[in-house]
């Protein structure tokens, strides 16, 4: 079990876990859904994803009337779609033409087509249409939430969450893996029904940095209800997309901010799995005053020796030191492995347990 105050920290790497796109692949899969092909009169043509074209077709035709024409949606799509190759990244490319609301809603729509469909090509995607279908756990090895479970029910009595609120975290992805993961999990490890086993799933507290592309069925809040891995329709679509956030939103997301750093300051341990430390996200954990931070540990593939270090200095603003940098380091340790996060939580589990 978490006994201190542990707060793991989600990036794209984490999901790739479980077969979710990286980011050029993603760019890819956004660039295909939102092609749009138009025909000699200006319409979409059949060679155009037609569950796209019914979501821009189905927002222009909205009571509010959604900021424009169709046309101007097929302009900004083909734009999307060029621009892909060449851009840093999707979030990246929004961050870029925020100020261009039809881009910013096509995007939203590719990220939602991307997410829901490589969900339902995960590897926790089964037929939940036939009940006798169950999740094949082992599908799971290897995956860095497999080793997190092993850790929060090590000396753990079945059905006993006392703990549970020890450990809280915060994924900067779109997808619902976590949620749906632990459950099936839990499930298993206490065997019990999945439905069971979801409440007790629940009581790890899981913050979506830009939100997500629907609620899971079982959960309660505000927004829609989106099968894992649903084979998206345009209303789907439009839903899913109004429920995400881009970099430059400000909608929720000083709210959003505030709540990470109270989890930050509150903890004694970050873990970050498959995180990328990029700029603008950093802000998510930087501290005004001290906290009881004692150590940070994180996953590290693919950055070189100068980017750790300047990882390093980025990080030091989590526990701000009244001295010089050296006395900042002798505050609490700071490990980089060069390993995935499944690696990683083996390598750790009994400190992290301790």
């Amino acid at each position: 079990m978490f006994k201190r105050k542990t707060v793991f920290v989600i990036g794209a790497g984490g999901s790739k876990d479980f077969d979710l796109p990286l980011g050029e692949e993603l760019k890819g899969l956004i660039a295909w859904a939102v092609r749009v092909k138009l025909d000699q009169f200006g319409h979409p043509s059949s060679q155009s994803d037609r569950n796209f074209v019914n979501a821009i077709i189905q927002l222009c035709a909205s009571a509010d009337g959604k900021r424009g024409t169709e046309s101007f949606y097929w302009t900004s799509a083909a734009d999307m779609a060029r621009g892909m190759p060449g851009a840093i990244s999707i979030d990246n490319f929004l961050e870029t033409h925020s100020l261009n609301q039809h881009i910013t809603t096509v995007g939203k729509l590719g990220i939602a087509s991307a997410i829901l469909t490589a969900e339902s090509k995960s590897k926790l995607a089964f037929n939940r249409s036939n009940i006798n279908d169950k999740l094949d756990i082992a599908n799971l090895k290897n995956t860095w939430l497999l080793e997190f479970v092993k850790i929060l029910l090590d000396g753990v009595s079945k059905g006993d969450t006392s703990s549970f609120d020890k450990v809280e975290i915060v994924t900067f992805n779109y997808d619902r893996c976590i949620e749906e993961g632990l459950a099936y999990i839990i499930a298993s490890q206490w065997i019990l029904p999945v439905d069971e086993a979801r409440i007790a799933a629940a009581k790890v507290k899981v913050t979506h940095v830009y939100g997500t592309v629907g609620l899971l069925p079982w959960q309660t809040g505000n927004g829609l209800t989106v099968e894992f891995g649903v084979k998206p329709n345009g209303a789907i679509l439009n839903e899913s997309a109004s429920m995400l956030r881009t970099f430059s939103e400000k909608t929720e997301s000083n709210a959003i901010e505030q709540e990470v750093l109270t989890k930050v300051k509150a903890s004694e341990r970050i873990v970050f799995i498959g995180f990328s430390f990029m700029s603008i996200n950093m802000k998510f954990f930087a501290l005004p005053e001290k906290s009881k931070l004692r150590a940070i540990i994180a996953t590290s593939i693919g950055l070189s020796a100068s980017d750790r270090e300047l990882i390093q200095d980025e990080l030091s603003n989590l526990y701000e030191s009244r001295g010089i940098q050296s006395e900042w380091k002798s505050e609490f340790s700071l490990k980089f492995e060069d390993v995935k996060g499944a690696e990683l939580l083996k390598n750790y589990a009994k400190y992290l347990a301790s």
